[in-house]
């Protein structure tokens, strides 16, 4: 079924991917932000504000496959 193999599989694989991006991204901009708070850090911190939202739709579409993948290699397919 469609909707099980969303819900058991891909969504899963696709939160973890995203919210694994989003921890990445978080703690990046805090720590420019806590170490250096010139305006270079304000300019990667933007850069990399932009940079996340690809990130984060490539997370989500590509962590299922990868899981999908891992899983073949796994069973020796």
């Amino acid at each position: 079924d469609t909707k099980s193999d969303f819900l058991k599989e891909i969504l899963p694989c696709s939160l973890a991917g995203v919210f694994g991006i989003l921890t990445n991204t978080v703690c990046t901009i805090f720590m420019m932000w806590v170490f250096n708070s010139s305006t270079i850090a304000m300019v990667f911190t933007v850069i990399i504000s932009i940079n996340f939202v690809a990130e984060v739709v490539g997370a989500a579409v590509l962590a299922p496959i990868y899981v999908r993948i891992f899983k073949r290699m796994q069973k020796g397919l």
